[in-house]
C-alpha cells in the first residue's frame, strides 16, 4: 500500500473494491490467516476479529461462537459460521484465502480491482442497527450465542435483563436504522420517531450509557457481544456515549487527595511561620 499525506497508508486496491460496492460502514470476517485482526484497516476494511489488547471476556465469548476452539491472539476462524450470526453481527462480506467448495448462503463477487483472496457477500446486506418490535430473554451472553449460532433466519434478538413488555410484544420484521458516528466513543442511531428494541451490532461493554432523545435508557447486551435498548416511548435519536467506568470515582478521588494534601502543607507552612 501507498502512502497518503501525512504518513498515513493508502487503502489498498482490491480493499477499496470490496468496500464501495459492498460494505459500506459493514464488517468483513476473514477466514483462516486471510487477514489478522486489526490489519483489515489498512485494506479499508473492518475485521469483525478486531481487537484491543488485553482481549476482553466479551470479544473471546465471540471468537469462541465463530470457531469453537478459539486461538488468541489472532483468532483463525477454520469453517464458515452461522450466516445468522454473521448477519447479526452486520457482516457483510467473507474473505477466504481460497474459494469455498460450500459457500452456503454466500455468493462470490467478481471483483474489479484483482485480489489475493475470495471475497463472498451475504445477500440480503446486514445493517449495522437496525429495529426490533419484541425480544428474546435470556439468561447468559452463551445462551444468547448458542440461539444465534443455531438459528437459520432472524428470530428475535436474544437479550439479557430483557424489560418483559419487550418479551411480550408482537414480533415485526427488523427495520434497518441509519448510523453515524461522529467519534469512537459516541453512536448516533436514527430512530426516526418509532419505539421498539433498537440492535446496534457493536462491541457492548461496561461503561456505555444510551439517551433516547435526551432520555437515559439501559443499554442492554444483546447476541451475547452487542448494544441494544428498549425505547418505551417513541424516539428520533438514540445516542451511545462512553465513559470509562470508574473514571468520575477516581476524578474525585484525586480531588480529594490533593484538597487535603493543599491542607496539610498550609498547616506545615503554619507551624514553620511561628
Amino acid at each position: 500500500a501507498g502512502m497518503l499525506a501525512g504518513g498515513h497508508p493508502a487503502t489498498a486496491a482490491f480493499g477499496a473494491a470490496v468496500s464501495d460496492p459492498v460494505l459500506g460502514t459493514g464488517r468483513v470476517l476473514g477466514l483462516g490467516w486471510a487477514l489478522q485482526p486489526n490489519t483489515g484497516a489498512l485494506a479499508g476494511l473492518r475485521d469483525l476479529r478486531g481487537y484491543d489488547l488485553p482481549v476482553s471476556r466479551t470479544t473471546h465469548r465471540l471468537m469462541a461462537a465463530l470457531n469453537p476452539r478459539p486461538r488468541g491472539p489472532w483468532y483463525p476462524v477454520d469453517r464458515l459460521p452461522s450466516a445468522h450470526l454473521l448477519r447479526f453481527a452486520a457482516v457483510r462480506a467473507v474473505l477466504a484465502p481460497e474459494p469455498l467448495d460450500d459457500p452456503g448462503p454466500l455468493r462470490r463477487l467478481r471483483l474489479a480491482a484483482p485480489a489475493p483472496l475470495a471475497v463472498y457477500a451475504l445477500d440480503p446486506p446486514a445493517p449495522r442497527a437496525w429495529l426490533a418490535a419484541a425480544g428474546e430473554p435470556v439468561t447468559s451472553p452463551e445462551e444468547a450465542l448458542r440461539r444465534l449460532a443455531s438459528a437459520d433466519r432472524r428470530a428475535r434478538p436474544p437479550v439479557e435483563d430483557l424489560p418483559a413488555e419487550a418479551a411480550r410484544a408482537t414480533p415485526a420484521a427488523p427495520v434497518p436504522l441509519p448510523v453515524r458516528e461522529p467519534r469512537p466513543e459516541r453512536v448516533e442511531v436514527a430512530v426516526g420517531g418509532r419505539r421498539g428494541l433498537v440492535v446496534l451490532a457493536d462491541a457492548w461493554a461496561p461503561g456505555w450509557t444510551a439517551l433516547a432523545d435526551g432520555r437515559p435508557v439501559a443499554v442492554l447486551r444483546a447476541g451475547g457481544a452487542f448494544r441494544a435498548a428498549w425505547l418505551r416511548e417513541p424516539a428520533d435519536r438514540l445516542v451511545f456515549v462512553y465513559r470509562q467506568p470508574g473514571l468520575r470515582a477516581g476524578l474525585l478521588l484525586a480531588a480529594l487527595s490533593a484538597a487535603a494534601l493543599l491542607a496539610v502543607e498550609r498547616r506545615r507552612r503554619g507551624r514553620v511561620r511561628r
